[in-house]
């Protein structure tokens, strides 16, 4: 009789803990001030390595960072888990 109460105390709590919801995820500011999100759902950033030694790179480098950089793949649902958008 024992067993049959503890399992059916179980179910009771785990229905409970079901539909209720989970805490909230925060924003991890870092990546919110570093990536725009576009139209489409992607994350856009600027490119890193613009400042120091620019006279070290080539034109074609330099015009290549200009450019604005897109995340896509495994790499965005995990920037989107650190912008709270499930």
């Amino acid at each position: 009789m024992r067993g049959i109460k503890t399992r059916k105390r179980l179910r009771q709590i785990f229905e409970k803990q079901k539909s209720t919801k989970g805490p909230k995820l925060k924003t991890v500011q870092g990546v919110r001030k570093r990536f725009r999100r576009t139209a489409s759902g992607m994350l856009k950033y600027a490119h890193s390595g613009r400042v120091h030694n620019s006279q070290a790179k080539s034109k074609n480098k330099h015009r290549q960072l200009r450019k604005p950089g897109y995340v896509t793949g495994t790499m965005l649902k995990t920037l989107n888990r650190m912008l709270s958008k499930r």
